[in-house]
C-alpha cells in the first residue's frame, strides 16, 4: 500500500520543483533486527509484519501529510513540505509510535517483545541543488545514531528523541 522507489525519486523532483517552502525534510525509517525477525518467523511472516509496519504508519496520515515510500526491503521514506526540525521530529515520533503500537509481537531478540523502528530526519533547503543522494545520506547518519543508541527512537542534528523520553540523549 505505499509508493515505491521510482515514485519517491519523481515525488522528490517535483516537490523541488513545486513547493514554496525554502526547507524541505526527509524521514527515513528502518525496522530493527528484521534480518531476525525474518530468520526466526519466516519471510512470509516478515511480509505481514511490513504490510503492518505500513499500515500503522498509514493510518496517522492525514490528507494534509506527506506520502509513505518503501525504499528498499524494510526501509522507508517520508518526504515533508513545509519542514522544520521540530515538524520532522513530530512527525518522526508519530510513526515511530504507530509502528510500536501495533505491538506486532516478536521473541527473537532480548531487546524489544515487539516490532520497533529507528528513524532518521533530514532538513534541507529546497533550491540548493544536492543530489537526492546527499538527504538521503544524512537521513540514514541520523536513523543508524538511533540504532548505535538503543533502537526504537529518533534523531535529527544528532539529538536523539523517544516521546516517553523527550531529549533522550544527545551524542554530540
Amino acid at each position: 500500500g505505499t509508493y515505491n522507489r521510482n515514485a519517491f525519486e519523481q515525488f522528490f523532483r517535483n516537490l523541488r520543483i513545486e513547493s514554496k517552502s525554502p526547507k524541505l525534510g526527509m524521514i527515513l525509517f528502518d525496522i530493527d533486527n528484521f534480518k531476525s525477525y525474518n530468520d526466526c518467523y519466516s519471510h512470509n511472516e516478515g511480509d505481514k509484519a511490513l504490510k503492518s509496519v505500513c499500515e500503522g504508519v498509514m493510518a496517522t496520515l492525514t490528507p494534509d501529510d506527506p506520502f509513505l515510500f518503501r525504499f528498499g526491503g524494510e526501509e522507508f521514506i517520508v518526504l515533508v513540505d513545509h519542514a522544520d526540525d521540530e515538524k520532522l521530529i513530530a512527525l518522526a515520533e508519530k510513526y515511530r509510535e504507530a509502528v510500536y503500537n501495533r505491538q506486532i509481537s516478536r521473541s527473537d531478540i532480548d531487546t524489544f517483545d515487539r516490532i520497533t523502528v529507528s528513524v532518521g530526519c533530514a532538513l534541507f533547503q529546497r533550491d540548493d541543488n544536492q543530489p537526492v543522494e546527499t538527504y538521503i545520506s544524512e537521513a540514514d547518519a541520523q536513523m543508524y545514531l538511533c540504532k548505535d543508541h538503543g533502537k526504537n527512537c529518533s534523531a535529527i542534528n544528532g539529538t536523539i528523541f523517544n516521546s516517553k523520553m523527550k531529549n533522550c540523549c544527545s551524542p554530540k
